[in-house]
């Protein structure tokens, strides 16, 4: 049954692509069944290059086919020869990079013995297509998701209802801040960024960087809320990013599924750090770019990824202590658990969150061009505040409501950062508890945006 719910809800996007989803999951089905029989270690190997070939080979025609001959052809002319590469245009199947990676992460997994293959068919292709994170993750491993099918379930209301918050919070982050930071503040500036000063272009900067935290985060939350209802957990993909106090803590408490898959199947196999100094960072820096091309066929990518290395590349120095400078774990609560933030944690934090603001500028970009001109109009001082004041395309009044808003968000996040989600309020009284579910129903109709566009995440 959740097999042929998966594979409606994603034929209800475009049929034609099941079959690539079928096909590219039963051939790693089948290899990781030969890898499991096959005692010969050559024999082995060649069956886990096969899966890798064929899911990278998927990967690369369909998403980073037309990158290639475009920056073969730039590269030929500028050489000043002329070069003819077939040009074709190839649709991008929804979620093909998360996907593929999880369908990867059990072969190579099966490989080093951490996994029995899957003894039915349908076991494992409903674990590659399971619907709730298909399309944008949480990017699972096999040893975490593929036993909760073969288990017996039954339906647990502390679960459900737990399922249930996380729900509702993630559509409070998608449609109440994320969809109208981007449609009021971000895209006009961004759309535009000529004529900008550094107002401006900073607080456009600074909305998107809370518009991708909740539009990614919002989907990770109705994902894994859904899972719940069902009867599955899904692994945790955001831990309160923002409140992280270097950029290594940053990328434990981002997207940790997508992290925790390159620092595993990459960054390890590489030698991680059981190199010498130059070694390691080259590890790093490698793994950074890797991920920025993962996000997208485009150089500003590349260039986004490899900042961020270079961000973390302090982490691998040691303090004076003898531990690495990386902060605080994805479990802990960031800043530690007292209320109020120390003069250090401000400080931190908010270097942080300036440095991977300015990184956000090369994603949110189309191009080199626009990146460029984004960075260059943040050293050119504003005209007074009257264009910060007249930036977005809505009234002062909905302005000042969208900023409280986004502050109360952050406070409530704040506030509940022990926890691992910030509605995980089951323990409440229940005269407390639906106050708050009814307040932010309300929020979300009052706040509806006008066009509701699809998650960022959708495109890589």
């Amino acid at each position: 049954m959740l097999l042929g719910a998966s594979y409606l809800f994603y034929g209800w996007w475009d049929w034609r692509f099941c079959g690539l989803l079928f096909a590219t999951s039963l051939i790693d089905y089948l290899i990781a069944g030969r890898i499991a029989a096959e005692e010969r270690p050559r024999r082995r190997r060649c069956w886990l290059w096969l899966s890798v070939g064929t899911n990278l080979g998927a990967l690369g025609f369909f998403k980073y086919y037309g990158f290639f001959t475009d920056s073969v052809r730039a590269g030929f002319t500028a050489l000043g020869l002329e070069t003819s590469l077939p040009t074709l245009s190839v649709v991008l199947p929804v979620g093909i990079s998360f996907y593929t990676f999880q369908s990867l992460s059990y072969v190579v997994d099966v490989y080093r013995g951490r996994l029995e293959p899957a003894k039915r068919a349908s076991d494992y292709l409903v674990y590659v297509a399971f619907f709730p994170q298909l399309v944008a993750g949480p990017i699972e491993r096999g040893s975490h998701l593929l036993p909760q099918f073969l288990r017996p379930r039954r339906f647990d209301p502390a679960w459900a209802a737990e399922g249930g918050r996380l729900i509702l919070w993630g559509l409070v982050q998608k449609l109440v801040l994320a969809d109208n930071l981007g449609r009021y503040f971000v895209d006009p500036t961004y759309d535009s960024p000529e004529g900008h000063g550094t107002l401006v272009l900073a607080f456009a900067t600074a909305c998107f960087a809370f518009q991708i935290y909740c539009d990614f985060a919002g989907y990770s939350n109705i994902a894994i809320g859904l899972s719940r209802t069902l009867g599955f957990d899904l692994m945790r993909n955001f831990a309160y990013p923002y409140f992280s106090r270097s950029p290594a803590e940053f990328w434990r408490r981002w997207h940790i599924s997508l992290s925790t898959w390159f620092r595993d199947y990459l960054y390890i196999p590489l030698g991680g750090n059981r190199c010498g100094p130059g070694r390691q960072a080259f590890n790093l820096l490698f793994t950074f770019l890797v991920s920025g091309l993962w996000h997208g066929p485009a150089w500003t990518f590349l260039v986004w990824g490899g900042l961020n290395g270079l961000g973390v590349l302090p982490s691998l120095l040691p303090s004076s202590s003898g531990n690495s400078r990386s902060g605080g774990g994805p479990d802990e609560p960031p800043c530690g658990r007292g209320w109020l933030p120390s003069i250090t944690d401000v400080v931190q934090m908010g270097g942080t969150f300036a440095f991977i603001c300015l990184t956000w500028v090369f994603f949110r970009s189309e191009t080199f061009a626009d990146a460029w001109v984004v960075l260059t109009g943040l050293t050119q001082p504003e005209n007074g505040l009257e264009e910060l004041k007249s930036a977005g395309t809505i009234s002062g009044y909905w302005s000042l409501l969208l900023a409280a808003l986004l502050a109360g968000y952050l406070l409530w996040e704040w506030a509940a950062r022990e926890r691992p989600f910030p509605l995980s309020i089951g323990d409440w009284p229940v005269w407390v508890r639906w106050p708050v579910y009814v307040a932010l129903g309300w929020t979300i109709i009052l706040m509806y945006p006008q066009a509701s566009g699809a998650f960022i995440y959708f495109q890589f």
